[in-house]
This record gives structure tokens, sequence and C-alpha cells, in this order.
């Protein structure tokens, strides 16, 4: 009716707020038992710890087992740098059957990527930022530096004129000046007065970036996750362009420069070579391998004749692609624990093998991949 008394009062705002107060701050136990869950796993992990202490062990050390990313010393020290869980790992690798731990960096957060220039490394730890690391000492690895970003640092790396740009993960791009490292200071120092001078927003995550250098040119590629990869002119580091997105060629999760041609991990749709022209990009070949993972990520040999796929719990895949109008697959590994990334150095592979830890494959019969470390 409407003229009930129900009626009228149901217009008196503070009679519905009356009604909905006690079922906005209920805590039904049914509504919130990820609280119970998280409380129960933190006493069990506290109580590891405590145990692991008693026994003089350091409860870091287990971070140390799960690597997602690696990369070898391009000036062929015998030298690899992992990122794990735990931070940053180092290794000697004269001997690849037995990889000796030279040294680790704990780090507040899993390490995504590790970018060397020189006796500097760019450590990107997700949303605790770059981590610029000295490692003149390989045994004492100092941190420099360390540069905030405005989303979950996914890869940096340095321009020959003092810049760092970054691969921002939802926030985009960044790129950050410091005019110390222009004028010939130790790059390391100068870092810590980086500041922030362009971004770029993309639609979804940026995971991965490299780089072109030309003449009077420099280009940037960013992959964009779905959006798909991205062509960006930062000649003028403070005020890029974006030119060119190529879509619907996959999810886009990483980038490699080769002479003449970019490689990508397109996850589920698998791989993907693309070409520069001028201000656009092109499709030249893909490969869809048949399994249930996705392909995680793609690095190239020195003559570009080969690629090497991580494609998680299916394994790696190495391509034949220097015919891209016939890319076809030369052989494949399924190691027990999921492949991240693979650094290719001749004929080996070094892998990120996520709970496994490093492994350490020869590849120079790509029809018959043999494990080497660890036995």
């Amino acid at each position: 009716m409407r003229g009930s008394v129900l009626h009228h009062l149901g217009k008196l705002p503070w009679v519905w707020g009356a009604l909905l107060l006690p079922l906005v701050f209920c805590r039904c136990p049914a509504t919130r038992p990820e609280k119970f869950s998280d409380a129960a796993e933190t006493k069990v992990d506290t109580g590891r710890k405590k145990q692991q202490l008693a026994r003089g062990e350091d409860p870091r050390e287990e971070l140390k087992l799960r690597s997602y990313t690696l990369t070898v010393d391009p000036r062929g020290s015998g030298v690899l740098y992992t990122g794990t869980t735990a931070g940053l790992m180092i290794y000697n690798i004269s001997d690849i059957h037995h990889p000796r731990e030279i040294a680790t960096l704990f780090l507040p957060a899993s390490v995504t990527s590790v970018v060397p220039h020189g006796d500097l490394l760019l450590v990107s730890t997700g949303p605790e930022g770059v981590f610029v690391v000295d490692v003149g000492n390989r045994e004492q690895p100092a941190i420099q530096a360390v540069v905030a970003t405005r989303g979950a640092a996914m890869k940096a790396i340095l321009t020959d004129d003092g810049f760092m740009v970054v691969a921002d993960g939802s926030m985009g791009v960044s790129i950050f000046r410091s005019d110390g490292c222009v004028a010939g200071r130790k790059m390391g120092a100068c870092l810590k007065s980086a500041v922030p001078v362009w971004f770029w927003d993309s639609y979804d995550t940026i995971r991965d970036i490299s780089l072109e250098q030309e003449r009077d040119k420099t280009y940037l590629y960013a992959a964009a996750g779905k959006e798909g990869l991205v062509l960006i002119d930062i000649t003028s580091r403070q005020s890029p362009t974006a030119l060119f997105t190529l879509g619907r060629i996959g999810e886009i999760r990483s980038v490699e420069m080769l002479p003449g041609r970019i490689l990508s991990a397109a996850g589920k749709e698998g791989f993907v070579v693309v070409e520069r022209k001028g201000s656009t990009l092109h499709l030249l070949s893909r490969f869809r391998p048949a399994v249930a993972d996705m392909v995680r990520s793609a690095v190239g040999s020195p003559d570009g004749k080969r690629a090497f796929l991580s494609v998680g719990e299916a394994g790696m895949i190495i391509l034949d692609i220097s015919d891209l109008g016939s890319v076809e697959a030369l052989g494949s590994y399924d190691h027990t624990t999921p492949i991240n990334r693979i650094s290719v150095s001749g004929a080996v592979l070094f892998a990120a093998a996520d709970s496994g830890g490093l492994a350490i494959f020869d590849a120079i019969d790509a029809t018959a991949i043999k494990l080497l470390y660890p036995k």
C-alpha cells in the first residue's frame, strides 16, 4: 500500500542505513576465508624459519632455488648472472658441468631482468624498482643506486648518452635522465640522481624492451602483451613518438633484436619474426608449437639462424629460422621444471628453470639436446 508505514519509513535515508549497517560490517567467516588461510600459512612459514635459524641456516637460501631470468656476461668472462626470488646470483661457468656460485646479493623482491652494462648490472625487481649493481668485484656485488619507477620494473636498459629506459609493467615505458652520466662520472653513482623525463602508458603490461640504434635514429621495441609489438622513436629522449603498433599477433611477452629482424615470444600464439620498414612493422613469419603451455621468451643465435624458445612446462624448443618461409623445429627438451628464459653461449644453453634453479644444456646437436647440469 502506498499509505503504509513501511512505505513512508523507506523514504528516510537513516532507515536504509540502519538496515544495511550490519551487512557492511559483517565479519562472516564464509565471506573472508582467505584471512584465516593466510594467517595459518604465515604461522607455518614463521615456524619453519625459526627451525632453520636454530640449526644455523639462513631461511633466505630457499629463495635462491627459484630462477626467473639469466644472462651470460657478454664480455666472455665466464660469468653468469641469474635473477631469482632471493635476488641476484652470480656464477662462475668456466666449467659448465660444475658451475660455481660466486656471490648472492639478496634483494627485497624477485628479479625480473638482469642487463649487463660493463661492470654495472641493471637489476629489475618489479615494484621495488631498478637496482644498479656494481660487479667490478664479483665476489662482493655492491648496490650503487636504486631507481624507483611508477609501476613494476620488468626490464631496464641504458642508452649510450646516459638515459635509462624501463619496461614498467602496467605503467608502460619510462625514460630517466641522469646528467652526471653524460658528463662522464661513474655511471652507478650518477644514477642516484636519475629523474623521469617521459612516460608512455600502454593498454597492457610491458614485459620487455629492446633498442635499435641507427646513425641518426634510436628505436625502441616494446613487448606490450595483447596490445602487440610497439615501435617508438626515442631519438629525442624527452619527447619520443609512438610510431606503430603491430597487433593481432598474440600476447607479446619478449622482444630481441637480430640484424634485420625482431624475434618475439607471442604467448599461446607461439613465436613471431617481425621486421621494421621505416616507421612501420611487418610480420615475416610465425611458428605455433603444439604444446599446452605458452612461449614465454625467445632468443636468437648470434648468426641469426636459430631461435630458442622457453615454453614453460613444455621445456624448450630450438627452431631453424634461416629460411623464414619455412620455419621448422629442430629439436626440443622437456625439462623436469618449467623453463622461463634461456641465455645462449655458443652451443651451450643456460636456462632459468623456475623451481629447478639453473640448468645447463649442450645443444650442439639440436635434435639431441643433452642436460649437462644438474645431473
